[in-house]
């Protein structure tokens, strides 16, 4: 499981499930914007997580694997 996927899960679950409750529940009007702002927010989590993928995708040339040792010039690769 990527990180994204750590972050993405959770969003998820948390904006659907509140949604179904805004959607099925009677509410009062202050806790239908708690909802509304709780649906809003995972939704930037998941805009976050995608754009960030969607960056480490556009320069994955840039990256590569290297351990603690090699960075600190203690091992050649």
């Amino acid at each position: 499981m990527t990180l994204a996927d750590r972050v993405r899960n959770p969003a998820s679950v948390i904006g659907a499930t509140a949604n179904r409750v805004l959607r099925k529940a009677e509410c009062s009007e202050k806790a239908q914007g708690s909802f509304e702002l709780i649906i809003g927010e995972a939704g930037k989590l998941d805009k976050i997580v995608k754009d960030f993928q969607d960056m480490l995708k556009s320069r994955q040339a840039l990256f590569h694997y290297e351990t603690s040792a090699e960075s600190y010039g203690m091992c050649s690769p």
